[in-house]
């Protein structure tokens, strides 16, 4: 009971270089991210856009891991997968949901839902090709993908309903620019507000050669 108490403990709060390193994993994410989600706006067009700069913020979170976790540049790779497999999926997954009635509407909360799920799907990719350089660094690497996908789809919900709650008062039919910036800027922020927070948690369980107490295995 002791080391449990002890365990929620270890979870809550952050120190002050914690904080240090959300601050930067916040500012690089969304920074750097902002092009890759444009890429993810425009689809196919941008999916080289997407990758490339996919690329450019796993080089970059790499550079704040390195004193953290072993073999950082392999997050690099990890990344690049995960956000070549991500325009693939939002390639695919967005002519599907194209054609839902709620989709192409524009508002209601149907349209809101379908965001928020098609968000998470494209998190979800990119979580799980992250995880697998995190499984074997730290306990309880399966909360990545859990962080990554509920804050793409927080993100990517959100960008949706800014924009149409915009475009319906100031009466846009459309615009190349209002959209993927909003659209960029709520999915970087929340994105990197929330993978932040838990990557500072879980960091600070590294898996080393004596298990932590309840935490023979890192299965989950």
């Amino acid at each position: 009971m002791k080391d449990q108490a002890a365990y929620r403990r270890r979870f809550s709060g952050l120190s002050p270089a914690e904080w240090r390193l959300w601050a930067l994993w916040v500012l690089v994410t969304t920074v750097l991210g902002f092009l890759g989600v444009v890429g993810l706006v425009f689809g196919s067009i941008g999916g080289l856009l997407a990758v490339l700069f996919g690329v450019l913020v796993g080089a970059a979170q790499s550079r704040l891991l390195r004193q953290r976790v072993d073999r950082p540049d392999k997050w690099v790779w990890a990344t690049a997968f995960g956000w070549i497999a991500c325009v693939v999926v939002n390639s695919v997954a967005y002519r599907i949901v194209a054609g839902f009635q709620a989709f192409q509407a524009g508002h209601g909360p149907g349209f809101v839902v379908v965001n928020i799920v098609f968000g998470a799907l494209l998190g979800a990719v990119i979580g799980t090709a992250q995880w697998r350089f995190l499984r074997d660094r730290v306990y309880r690497a399966s909360r990545w993908v859990w962080a990554t996908a509920m804050s793409w789809g927080v993100g990517w919900g959100l960008g949706w309903s800014l924009f149409a709650l915009i475009a319906r008062r100031m009466q846009l039919s459309g615009d190349f620019v209002m959209f993927p910036t909003i659209m960029a800027v709520a999915v970087g922020i929340t994105v990197s507000a929330i993978t932040g927070y838990v990557l500072n948690l879980l960091l600070r369980h590294p898996i080393t050669s004596s298990p932590e107490p309840g935490q023979e295995s890192n299965t989950e």
